[in-house]
């Protein structure tokens, strides 16, 4: 295993290094590729630039043709293109308005003479302009169309490329995984051989304890019988004991009986004996004394026949004690030559019938003792049986129970078969509730780890991650392809396109801000005229002034887009992609161009319904008006300027003077002429103030119309109508006054 171990290690680190060859191959074709495309794409874009611009150029000489000193040359004369026409500027001259040109008598220029005819036409005609123009068209199409054909080529060849070194890399990493598997199952492959090795020690230990219980069931089979003969034995030992013990009651009884007959009948005698004795001694003592008496009588020594009577008395006595120690000392004699003289025959016979019962006795003992651990033995492994029983029941109700048990158990472990383990089911059950518990926290866990890294993308992101997971396998779905995503080093390739894509984000932000601020001027030229306006054709009335500024907008989005352009027209070669006018920072700047491109997408997500940013967003109008001593100071708005009126007459004149404006840049086209005007609220006017209105707006051919609910100062009018309905409710015009 060890060695296999090395070997797999080996062809693991073999596997990776090749799939890291192929990868710095596939790297290497790909940035060449894509720097030729590249390459190919700025040149084609330097030519779609080029031709834009031209295109622009003529659309924008076509657009002032009207008005222009070309219109009037043509109009007024015909051969100019002979003579003025190969001398004058196209651009600065030709299709200029407001030169006001006229016919003056000669051939003269400024009064300088020239000889034209050999110099070639400088300047192009309309038809020619639109000509050109058809022609780039179709250019400006076929390079696009050119343009959008390199992205296709680039990425042909990119997808062929992948097609070459994607399987050979997915099969090295599916070999690099297949090692991986096998060196991962080898600690389980050893713990499968070592489980393996304690099966067979456990079945060896098995048989090696099947044969000692047999040999334990010959030993138990022969200590039964010889328990059942020493129970037979010690049955009819018992039995005759007890035969012996009822013989010996009934000896017992009738010798008692005998005994207390005999003690009766020697009480008996004993109590004739004494009394007949007692008679006798009595007798004999009267004998005694009457002999005594009689010896007195005849003079005979009484005291030595009294001697001779004590010495006869002491001899009867001591043949008394002879005769009734008889028996004792036959007794003794008998008992002496069965007993006493043989004592060392008796101590010897002793010892043998000692030492013989020690022997049965300890052989007794030692049968016993074996008996009783025997017993105990099986008592013992009984109560381990009956132990064991009872923990297999629990185990086997904690089974059920686990098997029952829906939320735990998954349905595929009911149709798994069974197979052979070393395991009990309770230690099984906790394993498996173990092992699901633990799956199912890190499970949990896993999806706790998506939901984090989802959090960080939208629905619409740009890597078109799945954000709506709900059951468990659409989060398995999309950590495969995280890991393929991860695997395939498409991250790369999303940087790169989105590397190029940010550019062309901030050189589109940089360009369309760069429309709007050029126009900035046109607004404070405009603002310049109307205060001129002002200045130059005031009436005599109640507003002293009337000034317009502007300044720089607050809005932060108009902010943000600013220093956008500001920053991509500083940094426009030193972003993207390593080139020859990156800088030792280019990183850093790369850092910041996305940085202003997060703040620019917080900017849109914060404001969802802006979908334009107009010219009146780049700047914040300002107003100052002085009526009589009043002074509002520059102010966002047009209101508390004085009374109501006062607030309507001066809206009144801002708009007349704006419209003014635009009027006389249209009269250098078209000439001078009239513009009538809607003009409400004119009841809100002081009488003198609407004499006044009118003739501000009729010094600039700006004629107002006004209506009221009732009529006044008609004097001041040129023309006065009533408004009335009809019967069908239309409305009904009439004229009242006309003055010339």
């Amino acid at each position: 295993m060890t060695i296999r171990k090395n070997e797999l290690g080996g062809l693991i680190s073999t596997a990776e290094a090749n799939i890291g060859q192929l990868q710095t191959e596939y790297e290497k074709q790909e940035s060449g590729i894509l720097a030729e495309s590249k390459r190919k794409k700025e040149a084609k874009q330097q030519e779609i630039n080029s031709v834009s611009e031209k295109l622009a150029d003529i659309e924008r000489l076509l657009a002032r043709t009207k008005g222009s000193l070309y219109e009037w040359l043509e109009e007024n004369k015909t051969d100019w293109e002979h003579n003025i026409g190969k001398v004058i500027n196209e651009d600065s001259v030709l299709y200029r308005t407001g030169l006001h040109p006229q016919k003056d008598d000669g051939i003269s220029m400024f009064g300088v003479k020239l000889d034209l005819t050999d110099l070639p036409l400088s300047v192009r005609k309309p038809s020619q302009l639109k000509e050109e123009k058809n022609v780039l068209e179709g250019t400006l199409k076929t390079l696009k169309t050119e343009y959008a054909s390199l992205h296709e080529y680039e990425e042909k060849q990119i997808e062929e490329l992948k097609h070459v070194f994607v399987p050979k890399i997915k099969e090295l990493r599916q070999q690099k995984s297949l090692y991986e598997t096998e060196l991962r199952s080898i600690p389980q492959k050893q713990k499968s051989i070592q489980v393996e090795i304690e099966e067979y020690a456990d079945k060896a230990k098995q048989e090696l304890d099947e044969k000692n219980k047999q040999q334990e069931i010959c030993l138990q089979d022969i200590a039964h019988r010889l328990l059942n003969a020493e129970s037979e034995h010690a049955k009819i030992t018992a039995e005759k004991e007890k035969q012996f013990d009822s013989e010996e009651n009934r000896y017992q009884k009738a010798s008692r009986e005998a005994l207390q007959k005999h003690e009766q009948e020697v009480a008996e005698i004993h109590a004739d004996i004494k009394q007949k004795k007692l008679k006798s001694e009595n007798e004999l003592e009267l004998l005694k004394v009457q002999e005594l008496n009689e010896l007195h009588g005849r003079g005979a020594d009484t005291r030595l026949v009294e001697e001779c009577k004590n010495s006869i008395q002491t001899i009867e006595t001591e043949l008394k004690y002879i005769e009734d120690n008889k028996r004792l000392v036959f007794a003794y004699q008998r008992d002496k030559e069965e007993l006493f003289d043989r004592e060392d025959e008796f101590n010897a016979q002793k010892k043998r019938l000692a030492d013989k019962l020690q022997q049965l006795s300890d052989k007794y003992n030692q049968r016993k003792q074996k008996h009783n651990d025997t017993l105990h033995s099986l008592e013992k492994e009984l109560a381990d049986r009956r132990k064991e029983k009872s923990h297999i029941d629990e185990n086997l109700e904690k089974a059920r129970d686990f098997i029952n048990n829906e939320s735990l158990c998954p349905p595929i472990l009911l149709d798994t078969p069974e197979r052979e383990t070393l395991l009990t089911p309770s230690q099984a059950v906790d394993e498996l509730t173990s092992i699901i518990v633990s799956r199912q926290k890190n499970f949990d866990k896993f999806k706790g780890c998506v939901n984090i890294f989802k959090a960080n993308f939208s629905v619409k992101n740009t890597f078109h991650f799945r954000m709506e997971l709900s059951v468990d396998e659409d989060y398995l779905d999309f950590a495969n392809n995280l890991d393929d995503f991860i695997a395939n080093n498409k991250i790369e390739e999303y940087r790169r396109r989105t590397s190029e894509r940010y550019l062309d984000i901030l050189n589109r932000v940089s360009k369309e801000m760069g429309e709007l601020t050029k126009h900035e001027s046109d607004v404070e030229k405009i603002i310049r005229d109307i205060n001129s306006d002002f200045k130059e054709r005031n009436f005599a009335g109640v507003i002293k002034l009337i000034a317009l500024r502007s300044v720089p907008s607050a809005d932060k989005m108009v902010q943000l887009m600013k220093r956008i352009k500001e920053f991509n027209d500083e940094n426009q070669y030193a972003m993207g992609e390593l080139n020859l006018f990156s800088s030792a920072n280019r990183e850093d700047t790369n850092q910041k161009a996305v940085a202003h491109l997060l703040d620019f997408m917080k900017s849109l997500v914060d404001n969802p319904q802006r979908q334009y940013l107009t010219l009146s967003d780049l700047f914040q109008l300002q107003f100052r008006i002085r009526e009589n001593d009043n002074d509002t100071g520059w102010a966002d708005k047009l209101s508390h300027v004085g009374s109501e009126g006062t607030d309507t007459l001066v809206k009144a004149m801002i708009n007349i003077m704006l419209i003014n404006v635009f009027k006389g840049k249209v009269s250098r086209k078209f000439g001078d002429f009239r513009i009538h005007c809607m003009m409400d609220e004119i009841g809100k006017l002081h009488p003198q103030n609407v004499k006044g209105i009118l003739d501000f707006g009729n010094a600039r051919n700006i004629l107002l119309i006004n209506s009221s609910p009732t009529t006044y100062n008609v004097s001041d009018y040129r023309y006065t109508y009533l408004l009335s309905k009809d019967g069908k409710s239309q409305t009904v015009v009439r004229p009242l006054i006309s003055q010339q």
